[in-house]
């Protein structure tokens, strides 16, 4: 039997260190952090990520109001899993829900006079993104803000995306305008509310208006296009789409 020579531990370091393919190009891109099929490997920095998980549940179960906002850095040299922990991180908030994931990439921040609107793009590109209960994280925070208050079942995102634009057109017919019931409803509970922006998101919830902005309004009989788009204000409209991230077609 022939004995394999083994390379002494100082060796394999100085072998990884000079040879390391982790430091070219991140190996994790943003939209393996999005996608649904990137292989994690659970014990690769999961010191970190546990205390990321920790700080989740304290934040969670903390009755004080101080408690609620923290923050945690993670630092380390390029390549060693940075962004694989947020992967990690965001597939672990989708399975437990409750949550909104936002991920601001670096490489969006280019110009200091620029960060308000370039986080404002951050945070509507993250917001477009399917969340934990299967639409839209914009349509999981207007399901929110609809159903503050409510003291009877409350309908889930899907529920009311599904059934939003039929009752909304219903209750045109009938001299009743759901977008303003739900607007007054949700200033009932945040009075400082910007009424425009709270507008824009609660109108997330239609399909129509999402597949107009798309260019994809054959779904929809011409009447409902008509009642839906007569009601979107030009001021909720210049709000909205940027909002989105997408443009309007006529």
């Amino acid at each position: 039997m022939t004995n394999t020579p083994v390379s002494p531990i100082e060796a394999v370091n100085a072998a990884i260190t000079s040879h390391n393919p982790f430091t070219n190009d991140g190996i994790v891109k943003e939209q393996d952090v999005w996608g649904k099929g990137f292989p994690d490997v659970p014990t690769l920095n999961a010191h970190a990520s546990n205390k990321v998980f920790e700080a989740i549940k304290f934040v969670r179960k903390s009755q004080s109001s101080q408690d609620k906002v923290t923050s945690i850095a993670i630092t380390a040299q390029k390549g060693v899993g940075k962004t694989h922990l947020l992967s990690r991180i965001r597939h672990q908030l989708e399975k437990e829900g409750g949550a909104l994931f936002v991920y601001a990439g670096g490489n969006n921040y280019t110009d200091l006079n620029l960060v308000k609107y370039q986080f404002q793009q951050t945070l509507a590109d993250s917001l477009s993104k399917t969340g934990s209960q299967g639409v839209m994280q914009w349509q999981e925070v207007a399901t929110a803000m609809a159903n503050e208050g409510r003291t009877d079942n409350s309908p889930t995102p899907a529920e009311l995306v599904k059934k939003f634009d039929q009752v909304y057109t219903n209750g045109l017919a009938q001299n009743r305008n759901l977008m303003n019931a739900l607007q007054k409803q949700v200033l009932k509970n945040k009075p400082n509310a910007d009424p425009y922006i709270l507008r824009a998101i609660l109108w997330t919830l239609s399909e129509l208006v999402n597949c107009l902005i798309l260019g994809k309004n054959s779904l929809f009989t011409p009447l409902i296009i008509q009642q839906i788009s007569f009601q979107l204000s030009n001021t909720t409209a210049q709000i909205f789409y940027p909002l989105l991230k997408v443009h309007w077609h006529s």
